[in-house]
């Protein structure tokens, strides 16, 4: 992509000077579109992120009310599952 500005420009002597500029904007595509890449790279780690911690939440907070309301044996259970999650 190329932009192009016009200009006309007076000096002191002449009257008809004119300045056509060109700038290269391909660089800037190429950027929007590694933006564009890294937001969407962004919204799927956090919905994996989502997706794994509340499974993980609801595993401990359960292991932590069995290792209160069960016996010894079953405690040390809850307490490894409580600890891993």
């Amino acid at each position: 992509m190329i932009e192009v500005s016009y200009q006309r420009i007076t000096f002191e002597h002449e009257d008809n000077c004119h300045m056509i500029t060109f700038r290269d904007l391909s660089h800037l595509q190429k950027l929007h579109d590694q933006k564009q890449q890294l937001d969407v790279n962004e919204a799927v780690t956090a919905t994996v992120a989502h997706n794994m911690i509340a499974p993980l939440k609801s595993i401990s907070l359960l292991s932590n009310k069995m290792a209160q309301n069960t016996g010894l044996d079953n405690k040390e259970d809850a307490n490894l599952v409580y600890l891993s999650s």
